[in-house]
């Protein structure tokens, strides 16, 4: 099975930023362990291209593709994009 988890990335990320961006890294590395999930990877809903060490360290073998590319190549997708966008607005540094 492949899964696409959102994500959404912007300048000055930081896993601890807030709650959702935690749960997403973690998430996927509880997926990736799972021995029927062949591939795990995070949908760029953002406006960064990559995700930074500091964004998430310990997290970069999930990788980071626009949805539309793993559109055709995941199982599942889980859309957080919506609450992701919500709590950007609260946390992302004018």
């Amino acid at each position: 099975m492949r899964i696409g988890i959102s994500v959404l990335t912007f300048e000055g990320q930081n896993i601890w930023s807030n709650g959702l961006g935690q749960n997403v890294f973690h998430l996927g590395r509880v997926l990736q362990s799972i021995p029927f999930v062949t591939d795990v990877v995070l949908l760029n809903c953002g406006d960064q291209a990559t995700l930074s060490e500091a964004a998430a360290p310990g997290f970069q073998t999930l990788r980071l593709v626009k949805p539309r590319e793993a559109a055709a190549r995941s199982a599942v997708m889980e859309a957080m994009y919506q609450s992701a966008k919500q709590q950007q607005a609260m946390v992302k540094p004018q």
